[in-house]
């Protein structure tokens, strides 16, 4: 059965109040408790910091390539060669120069200029091996190049001259 507080013995209600104040006296003031509490609350936010900063600046990982299919190495681009066995002769009133492609690829050209001790005629292209030219005097020179369909050129030309 629960006492009322009449019926409770004075010598107890004085303990009581004797250890409430002592506890009251022990336990920390409002100011100390607000102390231990920032000081908690600043090694929280710094241990926040801290590691907001260790991985801000951490060295960034890359990644591993992915695996691709295999990747056919690229073509060999071989060199156009010069034209060979280019030959002139004089027919007529006409210098007639013919010559060889020595590794011939679909849509092949030639191109060609006329040399002179002036220097060299603008460059025309043609076709074919063989190229009649009207004869001008005594000599006719030219050089000749291979032309790929893909705009690649002879790096050297051959040359030749038709003498009457």
């Amino acid at each position: 059965v629960p006492l009322t507080a009449d019926e409770v013995p004075q010598a107890w209600r004085d303990q009581v109040a004797t250890l409430a104040d002592r506890d009251q006296q022990r336990a920390p003031s409002g100011s100390r408790r607000r102390r231990v509490a920032g000081v908690v609350a600043g090694v929280v936010v710094l241990a926040a910091a801290g590691t907001a900063a260790a991985l801000a600046f951490r060295p960034q990982s890359t990644p591993e390539p992915e695996p691709t299919a295999t990747t056919a190495p690229p073509p060999i681009v071989r060199a156009v060669p010069a034209p060979t066995d280019l030959v002139g002769a004089v027919l007529g009133e006409e210098a007639v120069f013919t010559w060889a492609n020595p590794d011939p690829l679909e849509g092949d050209t030639y191109v060609w200029a006329r040399v002179e001790l002036t220097g060299t005629s603008p460059a025309q292209v043609v076709d074919e091996t063989t190229l009649s030219l009207p004869l001008t005097g005594d000599e006719v020179c030219i050089e000749v190049g291979i032309v790929r369909a893909d705009g690649r050129t002879s790096s050297d030309r051959a040359r030749e001259c038709a003498q009457r």
